[in-house]
């Protein structure tokens, strides 16, 4: 609102100037588990916390925040032990063997050169996911934030995850697209 930015994709929006902006809905994921692939132990947080230590994506992030708002609604407490920055830090440290993580399919879809390290398994409880959509000042961008948040769609739904849904098939329901009605 401070007119820093004209247009944001995000998957983490404060709507307490909802009335002030438009929004348009690119797609929804499920947020997934990440283990190192050689990491071949049963892994259910069901039965309690794994033997690896949990990766946090920074608290300063709304993903960040997202998921540890669904590790306390999961009863988990995680010893603080390793917190990072980005998407990209966090499924690296991941496929180095230095811990799990909780993410999401597009995070995932932006490594594929990580995919033959990582074992992706679906949330055993507790699934949650978040959506992501084009936001903008209403009224004045026009009609490009509605022709972003479709391009956006078809980019990512035709191109960016098709080689990770073409490894884990089962991500393919994990995600929601704006235009499929």
């Amino acid at each position: 609102m401070a007119r820093d930015i004209d247009m944001l994709v995000t998957g983490s929006f404060n709507l307490e100037h909802r009335h002030m902006v438009e929004l348009h809905p690119v797609f929804e994921e499920g947020f997934v588990l990440v283990l190192p692939d050689d990491y071949r132990a049963p892994f259910d947080l069901r039965a309690g916390l794994p033997v690896l230590p949990f990766i946090r994506f920074s608290h300063l992030t709304g993903m960040g925040q997202q998921i540890e708002r669904q590790l306390v609604r999961l009863k988990l407490k995680m010893p603080q032990m390793v917190e990072v920055e980005s998407a990209d830090q966090q499924l690296r440290a991941v496929a180095s063997g230095y811990g799990w993580t909780i993410t999401t399919p597009v995070c995932l879809a932006a490594q594929p050169e990580l995919f033959t390290h990582l074992r992706i398994e679906p949330m055993p409880r507790g699934q949650f996911s978040r959506a992501v959509q084009v936001v903008a000042r209403v009224g004045e961008l026009g009609d490009l934030p509605r022709e972003t948040a479709l391009l956006s769609t078809r980019v990512l739904r035709d191109k960016t995850f098709p080689p990770l849904v073409a490894q884990y098939p089962w991500l393919a329901d994990q995600l929601k697209w704006a235009d499929d009605g």
